[in-house]
């Protein structure tokens, strides 16, 4: 009845629109979107109708006004447009209606919040000074503002008052259950309150610092570490928690932490005055405008709704959303009996019902292929004019939804089934219409130019060890080495980390962490606009860019942009013979285009998750070897498993199959395209740690890295054995070889003396990991010098480096040596890299030129210790 009730007053509203009443007709729409009636459609429409046509405009004239606020009233505080509670509506005759982005609804008859916005949204409403009545609006706002920063402080006052100590009897019984389950750290948490409680500072923080370390994101672990460091007056290390704390509120309040921290940055000026003035820190991360950690209530709706949502036309990412921008959509890729297996695909993926598929691991849709482009929603399109055809993708929102096409004087009906994207290839003068919204991915444009080069393929081998690849003369990979070896493989390239997260930005955009912020997976940093990535710069220039990875984290933390297309899987799922079938089949349908690609696999990462092993393995080698063999302890993390002949034999099988799969790939580039026509990269982030019994962390097994080239201006050199490269030099030179602009001095990494670069004397590799020592690598072509601070790393990249210790090796032989004039080069080159982690101020692009300006090691160590 209810329904019944809504699709009246739903019609009555769309005939208040055809009369041409605007305002009154959007109003009824808006109150029937409050009462839950039809609210996608409805939303998109006044959208469309109302905030799109306007929305420049708009901006514009908020960020006039607020700057001009601001400097009337600088005691007064606003946020961004794009922070607001609220998203503006325009109505009739200058009128609003207000968008509630919190609550979901629509406001359209408060008047202290419709005054509000006529303040901040109409350039003529201003008077200098303000008139009485519109000062006390904006003092309203204000104070809305600074309360809700104020609220993690009543938080934070609440859960210390909870903290009471507990009775001897009550620890006693602690004790008991951690003898017998040494692994339950709510128990670790309840020993650090009560040491806490009693005084015991020393052991309070020993069991506090091991709650965090596996929750890093307990804002209870957090307070009461910053209660600690402040009754010890230990001001560093309670700024850097203070700050972590002003960023966590978003998993209690919600959005807003740019404003928090805003308002708290009188303390936290405060606290850096009261550092000591020695103490040769690295700096301050969360200071840094481009580190945010996730809002917990997104990464909750990511997880609920990146994939089922996509059948209502929902983002993969809805923070990112902006109605006038392509934003990234999700669908499923077609594969084989794609629309028979569909029901079960679409049971699999609701997280809402508990099945065997559905845990945290291995959840329902981690075999489902995933296929996401920048996309907008529309009802009606037409394709401009022109005279060639273009590629669109289209993705309805609905079940079997039906598209009207007109093209070439004829009006056909199509029927799509929603959720996977359908290609057409339509010239220009098309329409296309449908009752129902439909998704419509970034228009390709087709056709080649002198200045590209048909196809520049990035191939990204995680765990790829080439020190293992070397050691065993490329026994396990006779395509690899085949096929680069007309090309150039690097032999002393060196990672820039020890796992993924620091390295991979790295790669994409040829800075070390100290620029990109990347140095700990679980603050969910995002790429600053600011750093140009591969991609940003290939799209430019008019490449087409496609994605195959194995995860889609990249695209959230904005590494992954740019990109007309990714294909990608759960990560152990996507393997080497349906990447490289995805990938020709690419390379075929888009062959109209010069193509960027970027290739990602995790499947040499298997080894260290104990997962099924190679048939070859199980039925060629002995059973005590393969099964007899003690695991390393659970939950290690892959960086720290030692030696194991199992992997290592499972290791040699996934090289195998990753080059025969590869040389499959490379057959069919040399068929299908000229030497001059393709740049080719293959590269990894870094190596793998069970495979030799050698204890430092950034040993040679674990850091040196692939980085291979063959193509365009690529000499015939094979293996290149006289010159030291970086995984941050991948980056200039994949952009150098293709004619693709870049500022070199604004990256990190180097263009290779094989390619007429500069080159590099020294490669570093280093360990920024909290609750752990900070490591430091350089390597030069004759020297290792290890580098590993006393002090470990805090939670938001602090490290104190006044005590640590310093080893030069040969690099052949690993051993140290006595080379003091050596040693004192080596040094001079780890402090200038440093320094640059330590400054806020932008650092020079490398370590290099300031290495080779004569300032003595001694210099440069009073540098460092300021």
């Amino acid at each position: 009845m209810q329904n019944e009730l809504w699709a009246q007053q739903f019609g009555e509203a769309q005939k208040i629109l055809k009369e041409g009443r605007l305002s009154e007709g959007c109003q009824r729409l808006m109150a029937l979107y409050n009462q839950g009636y039809n609210q996608e459609t409805i939303y998109l429409w006044l959208y469309e109708q109302s905030v799109e046509p306007n929305d420049e405009a708009l901006e514009e004239i908020y960020e006039e006004n607020r700057k001009r606020l601001d400097a009337l009233y600088p005691e007064y505080f606003l946020p961004a447009r794009a922070h607001l509670f609220y998203q503006a509506f325009p109505l009739e005759g200058g009128e609003f209606a207000l968008f509630n982005t919190v609550s979901r609804k629509f406001i359209y008859e408060n008047p202290d919040e419709v005054q509000l916005l006529h303040l901040l949204m109409q350039a003529d409403t201003l008077s200098e000074p303000l008139e009485e009545e519109q000062e006390a609006v904006l003092a309203e706002a204000h104070r809305r503002y600074v309360e809700f920063g104020k609220s993690i402080y009543d938080i934070t006052n609440r859960l210390t008052d909870a903290i009471s100590q507990p009775s001897q009897e009550i620890f006693d019984k602690i004790g008991l259950i951690r003898a017998y389950n040494p692994y339950d750290e709510r128990d670790t948490l309840l020993y650090g309150k009560y040491y806490l409680q009693i005084g015991d500072y020393k052991k309070a923080e020993a069991f506090l610092e091991e709650y965090m370390q596996t929750n890093q994101h307990s804002l209870v672990a957090i307070v009461l570490t910053t209660l600690l460091y402040k009754q010890q007056g230990r001001k560093l290390e309670e700024a850097h928690l203070l700050c972590k704390m002003l960023l966590m509120q978003d998993k209690i309040l919600g959005e807003g932490s740019e404003t928090i921290l805003k308002e708290n940055q009188e303390r936290l000026e405060e606290l850096k005055k009261e550092l000591p003035e020695k103490g040769n820190l690295v700096n301050l991360f969360p200071y840094m405008e481009n580190f945010l950690l996730f809002p917990a209530q997104r990464l909750e709706m990511l997880n609920k709704k990146s994939v089922n949502a996509c059948a209502a036309g929902n983002y993969a990412f809805p923070y990112e959303a902006d109605f006038n921008k392509w934003n990234q959509f999700i669908g499923l890729a077609a594969t084989p009996g794609f629309e028979l297996q569909l029901d079960r695909l679409l049971y699999l993926m609701r997280s809402d019902i508990p099945n065997e598929f559905n845990n945290t691991k291995f959840n329902g849709w981690s075999d489902i292929k995933l296929d996401t482009r920048p996309s907008k929603t529309y009802r009606q399109w037409k394709t401009p004019p022109g005279k060639a055809p273009m590629i669109y993708s289209i993705l309805v929102t609905g079940g079997k939804q039906k598209l009207e096409v007109k093209t070439e004087g004829k009006t056909y009906e199509v029927t799509f089934s929603p959720y996977l994207y359908r290609d057409m290839r339509l010239k220009p003068g098309t329409e296309i219409k449908s009752d129902q919204p439909f998704i419509m991915a970034k228009p390709v444009k087709l056709g080649h130019s002198p200045r590209r080069k048909k196809l520049c393929l990035n191939i990204f081998l995680d765990a790829g060890s080439y020190q293992y690849l070397r050691s065993q003369d490329f026994s396990c990979a006779p395509n690899i080495r085949a096929f680069f070896e007309k090309g150039i493989i690097f032999d002393n390239n060196y990672t820039t980390g020890e796992y993924t997260w620091p390295v991979y930005p790295t790669l994409m955009t040829g800075t070390y962490l100290h620029r990109n912020q990347f140095y700990l997976d679980k603050s969910y940093t995002r790429l600053s606009k600011n750093i140009p990535t591969l991609t940003d710069r290939f799209s430019k220039e008019g490449y087409y860019c496609f994605g195959e990875c194995a995860s889609l984290s990249g695209v959230s933390t904005r590494i992954l942009r740019s990109f007309d297309k990714i294909l990608s899987r759960s990560s152990y799922n996507y393997l080497f013979q349906d990447i490289v079938s995805d990938l020709i089949d690419q390379l075929e349908s888009y062959r109209e285009t010069d193509q960027f690609v970027w290739f990602y696999s995790l499947e040499m990462h298997k080894i260290f998750n104990e997962l099924l092993c190679p048939p070859q393995v199980q039925t060629l080698e002995p059973f005590v070897k393969v099964y007899g063999e003690e695991g390393n302890e659970k939950n290690t993390s892959s960086v720290h498993q030692k030696y194991s002949w199992r992997k290592t034999r499972q290791y040699q099988e996934r090289w195998k199959h990753a080059d025969f799969w590869l040389g499959v790939l490379f057959r069919y580039i040399e068929e299908h395209y000229k030497p001059e026509e393709y740049v080719i990269t293959l590269f990894s982030d870094h190596g793998v740690t069970a495979v030799d019994n050698e204890e430092f962390l950034l040993k040679p097994s674990h850091t040196r890295s692939c980085f291979m080239v063959r193509g365009a201006g690529v000499p015939e050199r094979g293996i290149v054995r006289d010159e030291m490269t970086s995984a941050a030099d991948l980056y200039p030179t994949v952009c150098h070889l293709a004619g693709v602009p870049y500022e070199p001095e604004k990256i990190d990494g180097v263009l290779p003396k094989a390619f007429g670069g500069p080159g590099r004397e020294y490669a570093y590799t280093e360990s920024l990991f909290p609750g752990q020592t900070y490591k430091l690598c350089v390597r030069d072509l004759k020297y290792e010098l290890r580098f590993i601070s006393d002090a470990k790393v805090l939670y938001d990249g602090h490290v104190n480096l006044d005590k640590y210790t310093a080893t030069l090796l040969d690099r052949e032989t690993l051993k140290e040596i006595d080379a003091p004039e050596e040693k004192k080069r080596m040094m001079r080159a780890a402090w200038q890299h440093a320094n640059c982690i330590r400054s806020l101020d932008p650092p020079p692009p490398t370590g290099e030129e300031q290495a080779k300006s004569g300032e003595s090691a001694e210099d440069l160590s009073q540098v460092a210790n300021l």
